[in-house]
């Protein structure tokens, strides 16, 4: 029975490379005029997130210093290192909402918004979401990076509260 579906299979891929290419078409290589009204520039945040990063741009100076700075929507790949593919390949497409770093670029904590979209809407995309959080928890926890999560209301005093409680863990 596997047989006689993969020739099945077979011929009717070469059917349709045997259309494709006698119906004159030849492939060609993307333009930017394929691609020139494609696309639309968006803001890189919501309005709640827009409002954190407000918070976070007062709050993270005195807190961990006047050399620290705020990045928004950094790869985990980019400040974190798997010591497996596998591990790697676990966080590298996922990003970190709010990063702090001081001057050399270290990461002194990551900032995660959980705001009202943030679980999507019913079960699978709750499901997948938390099980995206965890993968993030864990790493950050393996790396010992601090993990700041502001719920979706929070006011500038809570936010400045959570940072705050993040120096011990940093020896500052």
């Amino acid at each position: 029975m596997d047989i006689l579906f993969i020739c099945g299979a077979v011929i009717l891929l070469a059917v349709v490379i045997i259309a494709k290419l006698s119906s004159g078409e030849t492939p060609r290589e993307p333009t930017g005029k394929d691609i020139e009204d494609s696309f639309t520039a968006v803001s890189l945040f919501n309005q709640s997130e827009a409002r954190l990063l407000k918070v976070l741009d007062t709050a993270v100076g005195p807190i961990f210093g006047a050399k620290a700075r705020v990045f928004t929507q950094v790869s985990y790949g980019e400040f974190l290192k798997g010591n497996t593919r596998i591990a790697f390949a676990k966080v590298n497409q996922k990003r970190a909402d709010f990063v702090v770093a001081d001057a050399a670029g270290t990461v002194l904590c990551v900032i995660e918004y959980q705001g009202a979209g943030h679980y999507g809407r019913g079960p699978a995309s709750r499901e997948k979401a938390e099980k995206n959080d965890n993968v993030k928890r864990a790493a950050l926890a393996s790396a010992t990076i601090p993990m700041v999560e502001v719920p979706a209301k929070f006011t500038a005093e809570s936010v400045r509260g959570q940072l705050q409680g993040v120096l011990p863990l940093q020896g500052m």
